[in-house]
């Protein structure tokens, strides 16, 4: 037989991560800051420290105030050929673009509404980068103006990162509570009850809403966090207020559970998430 485990899930996420930026960015994406850039609700802090962002918008100032602008070398290429090849020679090294790549930047920013809309860096980034496919996507949270623009890669992020991404950026998180016991402890030991293994994850809570109103939860909550096929699991919702202790009650949402004692114990450790 194996041990009992028991997750616990509290609505209190958010507010324990809050404040916390780079911690809960690690639990949307191990790269957070390289691969998205969020801005254009004035409401919320803009997310824009990405290397190929920067690179992007860089370029794009640099074509519009320079001495000689995007639409000067649109100009040139007619009219001032010897001109011309100078840019960009020029643009070739300091941006590493060639010819045809400053040719068509610079018509985006000719044909474009607004040269700061996230639509016009995304065209320009994704001259720059040939090999990647940005688009921009809109996050949202509950509340009406819960909102923002993300732009990425779709090649390296996928839907199931961007409702993560929702869900953290908005404060939409809840707390898990992993708990290993060697015996069957009933759901009033729980917060009393030492422990053999517990740490605490978080999730965003359109993930957790998917997983626990899944046909194969037990399944899905199992493989998340690695637990043996022979263990047993329960799974609760946590009800209740925290003040200076803790005052929780307890609902079961789905369980699996065998009858299992000390004396028949093989522990297997649920794989902690970084």
């Amino acid at each position: 037989m194996g041990s009992k485990y028991v997750i616990t899930i509290f609505d209190n996420g958010g507010e324990m991560l809050y404040g916390k930026d780079e911690e809960w960015r690690n639990y949307v994406h191990e790269d957070f800051d390289e691969t998205f850039v969020i801005k254009g609700n004035k409401d919320y802090h803009n997310i824009d420290n990405a290397k190929w962002y920067k690179k992007t918008t860089d370029l794009i100032t640099e074509l519009c105030e320079s001495t000689e602008t995007f639409e000067d070398l649109l100009n040139y290429k007619e009219t001032a050929k010897e001109l011309y090849k100078d840019n960009v020679e020029w643009y070739k090294e300091n941006y590493d673009i060639n010819e045809e790549q400053l040719y068509k930047i610079c018509t985006i920013l000719d044909e474009c509404r607004n040269i700061d809309d996230l639509e016009t860096e995304r065209d320009v980034a994704r001259i720059l980068y040939p090999d990647k496919d940005f688009i921009i996507t809109t996050i949202r949270g509950y509340a009406q103006g819960e909102w923002n623009e993300c732009l990425y890669d779709c090649k390296a992020v996928d839907d199931k990162t961007i409702d993560r991404l929702s869900g953290f950026y908005f404060g939409d998180v809840v707390t898990i509570r992993v708990q290993e016991f060697d015996e069957d402890v009933s759901k009033e030991d729980y917060d009393n009850e030492t422990a053999e293994e517990e740490y605490f994850d978080y999730m965003a809570g359109s993930e957790c809403y998917n997983m626990t109103h899944s046909k194969d939860v037990i399944k899905d909550f199992r493989e998340y966090y690695g637990i043996a096929d022979e263990c047993s699991i329960e799974i609760l919702h946590a009800t209740g207020t925290l003040v200076q202790t803790v005052s929780y009650s307890y609902e079961t949402i789905a369980e699996s559970i065998q009858t299992i004692g000390k004396a028949s114990v093989n522990k297997t450790k649920g794989a902690e998430r970084e």
